[in-house]
């Protein structure tokens, strides 16, 4: 076994927080780059509740506050003033949800003008990318970076990505069919994971809205409650599920994927050698500081094959653990995995 592995990153000792110490944890070193991209998660997620607020206090889309003059509207991309003040409350969440996930397309999911960015590739026009694809493609190309460093110290005359004009040495690799195609089905479960904790997410949102405008509503005018008041107890009881839910996985998503992208990348380069070389490339399981039960059983099984470790790594949601080349001749090799 190489090391061990964290399910959460935080240090809970006083010592300083040193790169020797980082990279115990996190031996991917790609720790800055997880924490950006769980930044930006959520900071979309908070503009998200943002527009919850001014849309259900400030605006009362709801209706709830049909006697009080309302605050002049803020023009963000909340509903308007009464928006969804319907006579049946069904029809109140149905439009509210359907204006939520409009919302969350914007921010979170590809689409919008914070959610959508468009790239172009030489020769290749203006491609769309999401937001979350620059993090995963800057987490594969590390990946690439990395593969062909622990092979060079394997012993392998391979070239190094050196900082040519344009990045084009690193955009050659990218462009190889290999890289390609992993790191797109990489941007395409990125995408489905965001929109399948969103779906969650908006479960519970419905419930705690058709709660608050029926028994929620009630119980606060019986209790003598302004209807401010309960508009905005409405609104922090709704968004707390995207504190709960949204933002928890989808910031386990951020980690999670990043990893995916850099193992797929480090294995795709391994493979490279594998096919161009008399040798078969194994991979042994190297996990960070403090191993969970899982990556220990699975740092000491190894060496494993590559196509098997790619099914395997990350073995669970935020693990951190890298492959790392075992070599040896095409005979110990076969000996070893048969």
């Amino acid at each position: 076994m190489i090391g061990a592995c964290v399910h959460n990153h935080e240090v809970t000792n006083e010592r300083p927080f040193t790169l020797n110490t980082a990279l115990r944890i996190d031996p991917s070193r790609l720790w800055g780059l997880k924490k950006r991209f769980m930044a930006d998660m959520s900071r979309r997620l908070q503009r998200v509740k943002m527009d919850m607020q001014t849309s259900i206090v400030d605006n009362d889309c709801f209706g709830i506050q049909k006697d009080s003059i309302l605050l002049p509207f803020k023009p963000l991309v909340a509903a308007p003033a009464r928006a969804f003040d319907f006579p049946r409350t069904a029809d109140k969440v149905n439009a509210f949800m359907e204006w939520l996930f409009e919302q969350q397309k914007l921010y979170v999911l590809s689409g919008g003008v914070e959610g959508l960015e468009v790239f172009r590739m030489p020769g290749a026009g203006g491609i769309e990318k999401a937001w979350t694809d620059m993090y995963i493609e800057s987490g594969y190309q590390q990946g690439i970076r990395r593969g062909r460093s622990e092979l060079r110290k394997a012993g392998f005359n391979v070239p190094a990505i050196q900082a040519e004009p344009f990045g084009s040495g690193l955009a050659a690799a990218m462009s190889q069919p290999i890289h390609a195609d992993r790191v797109g089905l990489i941007y395409s479960r990125t995408y489905a994971d965001l929109k399948s904790v969103l779906d969650v997410t908006n479960a519970a949102i419905r419930r705690q809205i058709a709660d608050g405008l029926s028994s929620g509503l009630a119980r606060g005018i019986a209790e003598g409650k302004n209807p401010r008041v309960i508009a905005r107890e409405l609104y922090k009881d709704t968004a707390h599920h995207i504190d709960k839910i949204g933002k928890v996985r989808c910031r386990a998503i951020a980690r999670t994927e990043i990893m995916r992208a850099h193992n797929e990348a480090i294995t795709a380069e391994y493979s490279n050698i594998d096919l161009d070389m008399d040798v078969v490339v194994l991979a042994e399981w190297e996990t960070g500081f403090k191993p969970c039960p899982i990556c220990v059983d699975f740092a000491d099984g190894g060496p494993y094959k590559l196509e098997e470790i790619r099914q395997l790594i990350p073995a669970h949601p935020n693990c951190g653990c890298v492959a790392l080349p075992y070599i040896e001749s095409k005979k110990k090799a076969e000996r070893a995995v048969n």
